[in-house]
């Protein structure tokens, strides 16, 4: 019954400990990436602000894709969206709605399986002396409070910083093609 009780005791302060190391993790975590791209700001912006071509360059179209892909495009363009499931295992999808069109930017909403909605943008920058544009796709997530969650929030970064440079790059060859 003695060693019943030191187990216990001890599960409980490691309960605590990890509780109380979790409270140091930040709740929101930044994914940024920037590619460089040789081609006119007016066709990288119409891929970036149209949801129906979307599909040439986000990560999840690929030809040999595990994703089933749905396209809700408005007439506005704003409150479009683009979803995606995984086709084995739906509890594992994905939302991205178009909620602005800027100068220069598309300001998005993320669904993110397992988090909050999360803000996020694809953005221009363009430097008039350049003959490049850089393209920039963020996202801001905001992780639960469960301790388990923002643990998983340190990895975030190497979850979606290489989807999100796959987009990139898939972005460039679209807008760099001479089609």
């Amino acid at each position: 019954m003695r060693y019943v009780k030191i187990f216990l005791v001890g599960l409980v302060a490691l309960a605590i400990i990890f509780t109380l190391f979790s409270l140091f993790i930040p709740s929101t975590v930044r994914v940024s990436r920037v590619v460089e791209i040789n081609a006119p700001k007016e066709k990288i912006y119409e891929a970036i602000s149209d949801v129906e071509k979307w599909k040439n360059w986000m990560p999840w179209s690929a030809a040999d894709s595990l994703f089933r892909i749905t396209i809700n495009p408005t007439q506005s363009k704003t409150n479009s969206s683009y979803e995606w499931v995984v086709k084995n295992d739906v509890s594992k999808k994905g939302k991205i709605t178009i909620k602005e069109l800027l100068n220069n930017e598309v300001v998005t909403e993320n669904e993110l399986s397992g988090y909050n909605i999360s803000p996020g943008s694809l953005k221009l920058y363009i430097d008039p002396k350049a003959n490049f544009v850089l393209a920039e796709w963020k996202i801001k997530v905001h992780i639960k409070w469960y301790p388990w969650a923002k643990l998983k929030g340190i990895l975030l970064d190497k979850i979606y910083g290489p989807v999100l440079e796959d987009g990139l790059d898939r972005l460039k060859a679209t807008c760099e093609s001479p089609l």
